[in-house]
């Protein structure tokens, strides 16, 4: 398993989820919330509108869901394993992998790995784990909330749920073992222009798209290809 393509799935992750606003307990506020809780207003009129599943990378894979509410769930997408430490605590690995239907040590790509905690009150905190070191769960954790499916994620080890954080940020955990982990946004959309909207900050592109809106081409301002998103089949 290549760990090393951790850095940069990291740096990816982390520019996805701060412009989601989402926080962490000691990201300046007590309680874990986004300091910055209020949602910037799109500058790009909507006028456009997408409705289906999109993915791209062909190392890395995307998953961007669109609805004709503009709202947009996008994150990273691979399979998951869960399993019991000896401290008692329960183990999330998210495995990014690099070709479809394969799940083998010569195919993933990179993968993070979560300690998991849960509190009174019956939420869950989880805390990044660095090789050798045990889980700060005080100090280094993100609270998760239940949102949905079957809360069974320290009983079983795959299972269909939603948990989610604050500013936005969500993971999807499914029953076949596939993941999606990203963050809940708006988007907005004229002829030439898609904006990807969360926390007080927004992202605007210029885009291509055909006309059933089957493949979606974002660009920057440049001209330039950021992201070149299939509908995904059913």
């Amino acid at each position: 398993m290549k760990k090393h393509a951790g850095k940069l799935l990291g740096v990816l992750l982390i520019v996805m989820i701060a412009l989601a606003g989402c926080g962490t307990k000691n990201a300046g506020t007590a309680d874990g919330s986004s300091a910055a809780a209020e949602t910037t207003q799109d500058s790009v009129k909507s006028k456009v509108k997408f409705d289906g599943v999109y993915t791209a990378g062909d190392t890395l894979k995307i998953q961007m869901t669109l609805d004709k509410d503009g709202n947009c769930d996008y994150g990273y997408t691979g399979i998951y394993q869960l399993s019991t430490s000896d401290a008692g605590y329960r183990v999330l690995n998210l495995i990014y992998y690099g070709q479809d239907g394969y799940d083998d040590a010569q195919t993933q790509l990179a993968y993070d790995s979560y300690g998991l905690e849960q509190n009174a009150d019956g939420t869950y905190t989880r805390c990044k784990i660095t090789e050798g070191e045990e889980p700060d769960f005080l100090n280094g954790g993100t609270i998760l909330k239940f949102e949905s499916g079957s809360d069974t994620i320290f009983t079983d080890n795959t299972l269909e749920a939603e948990y989610t954080s604050d500013g936005g940020s969500y993971i999807e955990l499914h029953e076949d073992g596939t993941f999606v982990f990203g963050v809940h946004m708006k988007y907005a959309a004229d002829k030439e222009k898609f904006e990807l909207i969360g926390g007080n900050s927004s992202s605007v592109y210029t885009y291509e798209a055909d006309e059933n809106q089957d493949s979606l081409v974002l660009k920057n301002s440049d001209g330039q290809t950021v992201m070149d998103l299939q509908r995904k089949e059913n």
